[in-house]
């Protein structure tokens, strides 16, 4: 990653744009960051790298107090899922969530003209089910903005588990609205994960004041990858503490610093730099991208320039770098795991795949 304002130098620097001219100002290049991140470089990871930047939200069916969180059966889809979409859903088993064993059934996707027979089907009925894996009581279809479920859930405790792309942050030109995580300490006796944090910038003071609660996301600078999501901190001078990460989170954290962290303080290994920092939800002073991915999005921003001051040629010139770029990431990134298979079958072949029996909901995508 590279900070939003390093990140418009080297625009500056590649498109010969005077420093103290005032056509565009720093504020445009902000903008066009933003704007070009959204709708060009994200489609295109996506596209080329669709795994890249997948996250999880985990929604409960039901209140602490046993009532429908969702009357009509309709789940919100998250509000940082990109251009709306849903790659996954699942029902997971709460209890055993908790425990780091879940057990995790694919939800079918059907057709919502059907929907009064999936639900007469889930309340028992003779219908066959092709194996016992695929048994389910609940099925779904979009609706609106959101998923319609269809049945009944058979535990109380159930839980919905939604993956889905997250959209970009928004960038903000800043050098301090960041605190780099040096420590972690896990709580058992209270359930709560407190990170430690070396000083705590300006801007991240004004965004969560001292005893402020504040929601908070959790990135690798090493790769731009958000390793967790809005999650709930309150600040405690240089500590964030929460509740929403639990013992295997804090494995999954140090597992993403390089060199980990010591076992016996918890802090930074010896040698080794902060690569995990908190950040304001949906908010970063960095670009969210790995470091040949910040190349073309200079290429992206610096074109914006050229086509506001009407340099048609130096526009083209521009174009053609941009083009050579991504094919040459194109040709890379296709395949992040070396031997991959081209097409992954489900353990069950074709016609468990028919029936979305594959994990994958291809019909909300």
């Amino acid at each position: 990653m590279k900070l939003v304002i390093d990140f418009i130098a080297d625009c500056k620097r590649r498109g010969f744009v005077p420093t103290k001219q005032s056509t565009i100002s720093e504020d445009d290049f902000v903008a066009f960051c933003n704007e070009e991140l959204e709708q060009t470089i994200w489609p295109e990871i996506t596209i080329l790298n669709e795994d890249f930047n997948v996250i999880s939200s985990f929604i409960a069916i039901k209140t602490d107090a046993g009532s429908p969180n969702f009357p009509n059966n309709v789940v919100p889809i998250p509000y940082r899922a990109y251009v709306r979409a849903v790659r996954d859903v699942f029902v997971v088993s709460k209890p055993d969530f908790v425990n780091n064993d879940e057990v995790k059934k694919s939800v079918t996707l059907i057709d919502p003209n059907n929907e009064e027979h999936y639900q007469s089907k889930s309340q028992g009925s003779s219908y066959s089910y092709s194996s016992q894996e695929m048994m389910s009581s609940v099925f779904m279809y979009p609706l609106n903005d959101g998923i319609k479920f269809v049945g009944s859930f058979r535990d109380v405790d159930e839980m919905i588990e939604l993956r889905y792309v997250s959209a970009p942050p928004l960038t903000v030109s800043s050098t301090s609205l960041h605190a780099d995580i040096t420590r972690l300490q896990y709580d058992n006796n209270f359930s709560q994960l407190t990170i430690t944090v070396p000083s705590v910038g300006t801007d991240l003071n004004t965004f969560c004041p001292d005893e402020g609660v504040k929601l908070f996301d959790v990135y690798r600078k090493s790769s731009g990858a958000l390793v967790f999501s809005d999650i709930l901190f309150t600040r405690a001078a240089s500590t964030f503490i929460t509740v929403q990460l639990g013992a295997a989170d804090v494995v999954t954290l140090a597992s993403f610093q390089e060199g980990g962290f010591n076992g016996t303080e918890n802090s930074l290994s010896t040698g080794y730099d902060a690569d995990l920092m908190l950040v304001p939800a949906k908010k970063t002073n960095y670009i969210p991208l790995p470091s040949a991915w910040i190349n073309l999005l200079q290429a992206a921003v610096v074109m914006r320039v050229f086509s506001a001051l009407g340099d048609q040629d130096a526009y083209d010139r521009e174009q053609r770098e941009y083009n050579r770029r991504l094919k040459k990431l194109a040709f890379i990134t296709n395949k992040r795991i070396i031997g991959e298979q081209k097409v992954i079958n489900p353990f069950d072949g074709l016609r468990h795949a028919l029936i979305g029996g594959s994990g994958r909901s291809y019909g909300c995508k």
